[in-house]
Formats: C-alpha cells, structure tokens, sequence
C-alpha cells in the first residue's frame, strides 16, 4: 500500500522488511509510521479471517452432530 519510490530494506524500528524511500524530501519517520500502521491493520483482518474461519466449522459441525442424531 506504498506510494513512493523505494528500495526494499530491513528496517530495526519496524523489525522487518519495508519499501525505504529513496527520495530524500520525504518523511521516512512519517512513513515508517504509516507502513507500521498498514501491518497492523493486515494483522487484524489475518486474525479476523481465521477467526471465521475456525469459529463457523465449529458451529456447523456442531449443528450437524445435534440434528443428525435428533437430540435437538
């Protein structure tokens, strides 16, 4: 979700990899901040869909187990 020319680097801040700006005008600390914020928002959806999809098997297999038996 970058909009500026960079390079591909290892950055100690952010403990990963990120598009470093190589134009020198820009604000590396804002966008640092910024790329920060786009993964931890990644994180959020990642464990949102696996919530989804590890909750509603549950719930449909349990479902299915109860009406199939006609406990219900």
């Amino acid at each position: 979700m970058t909009y500026w020319k960079g390079i591909f680097a290892f950055d100690n801040q952010l403990n990963r990899s990120w598009c470093k700006p190589i134009e020198k005008f820009r604000n590396v600390t804002a966008l640092r901040n910024l790329t920060q914020t786009h993964i931890h928002q990644s994180q959020i959806y990642g464990y949102g869909v696996s919530t989804v999809f590890i909750v509603f098997p549950i719930i449909y297999v349990g479902i299915c187990d109860c009406c199939g038996k006609s406990a219900c």
